[in-house]
């Protein structure tokens, strides 16, 4: 069988591993427990090792030393605290659990983070963007800021861990590993062989294996829609990279001028934000993406600094999304990049949506 690696972080949910370990065993998963030395304070090692028997791992081994587990076929980190997910998007590797996820993501390997911060922590301006870089990475960020917990509070029932999403997502990703001398992890993309079978993965399957499928979108400032069908077509009204608070409302978590205040991968960052807010508001207009036919045009603005040339590489990161989302045949887009002396707010990227419709949803 192939095995998942749980990567456990100091956070109130590793408590709770036992349980979901038993479940992914019962899914077909081998599963070893390897935790940060914060990690070891919440969970039960003992009992996680009863359990995969195996021991639970959370120091580097000397050179001369053997390997006490099989290498690794995907990981989980559960939970993701503020700290891991920082380090992790830095590269930085001062602990074991750092270092196997950072030559997980060079390995290709299928991760998936299930970040639990407060609900201030996460509304910090480099978690933000450290979240934004580990999905660019092709890492599975599961994040909704209603599920998280205010600061000071261990949440309640209404602030529960995504177990039930966390475990269904790592079931789908089982069912991507081919069986070989190795299990390798194939994403899923359209006509792809996985196990012997054609995986079309449809853009609402996309957005629940990026863990974007309960982003809402945000709030409109102004008398206007989200989007408008016509002659074939749908017209998705402009946005920036704004994203809710605990308290649903919007704010953007990255800000400033490129050139100026902003690097180019911080304005890739936020360009993503800006397309995945674009997609969240043609789903609330169309009720699923899976009525779009293929993306057809994106127009993005840049705020830039004089002398900043690089728009076209900032606007990459809300191209890659959007491939990503409806593959490389039907993501792939024409596209204008404008340099803008200024954005409200200060926001770095703003950008409007121009998307085909299916045939059979074009009179609806």
């Amino acid at each position: 069988m192939p095995v998942l690696y749980v990567i456990a972080c100091g956070g109130r949910p590793a408590a709770d591993l036992p349980a979901f370990v038993e479940g992914l065993r019962s899914d077909g998963w081998t599963v070893c427990a390897v935790s940060t030395p914060s990690g070891l304070k919440f969970l039960d090692a003992a009992r996680l090792a009863e359990i995969t028997g195996h021991p639970v791992r959370s120091d580097y081994k000397r050179p001369e030393e053997p390997d006490v587990l099989p290498p690794a076929d995907a990981m989980a980190v559960v939970p993701a605290t503020f700290n891991t997910v920082n380090k992790w998007a830095h590269g930085t590797s001062d602990t074991l659990a750092l270092g196997l996820l950072n030559e997980a993501v060079g390995l290709g390997l299928p991760i998936v983070a299930a970040p639990w911060p407060n609900a201030a922590l996460a509304r910090h301006p480099v978690f933000a963007r450290s979240v934004a870089e580990l999905r660019a990475w092709g890492v599975t960020v599961l994040l909704d800021p209603s599920w998280l917990p205010a600061p000071g509070s261990e949440g309640g029932a209404e602030r529960a861990f995504p177990w039930t999403r966390l475990r269904d997502v790592l079931a789908d990703t089982l069912t991507r590993l081919e069986p070989s001398s190795a299990w390798r992890f194939r994403a899923p993309a359209r006509g792809a062989k996985i196990v012997g079978m054609t995986i079309n993965e449809s853009p609402e399957q996309a957005l629940v294996r990026l863990g974007l499928d309960g982003v809402k979108p945000p709030d409109p400032v102004g008398r206007f829609v989200y989007g408008v069908p016509a002659g074939g077509f749908f017209f998705v009204s402009g946005t920036y990279g704004t994203r809710k608070d605990a308290d649903g409302r919007d704010h953007l978590p990255i800000t400033g001028k490129l050139g100026r205040d902003l690097t180019v991968e911080e304005g890739r960052a936020s360009a993503r934000l800006v397309a995945i807010n674009l997609l969240a508001m043609a789903r609330a207009e169309l009720g699923s993406l899976d009525r779009v036919a293929r993306v057809v045009r994106l127009a993005g603005y840049v705020n830039s600094a004089p002398g900043f040339a690089e728009a076209p590489a900032v606007l990459n990161g809300a191209s890659d999304l959007l491939i990503d989302v409806f593959g490389e045949e039907l993501g792939t887009h024409a596209r204008i990049a404008l340099y803008q002396p200024d954005l409200p707010g200060e926001a770095p990227v703003a950008a409007e949506l121009t998307l085909l419709l299916r045939d059979d949803v074009q009179s609806d």
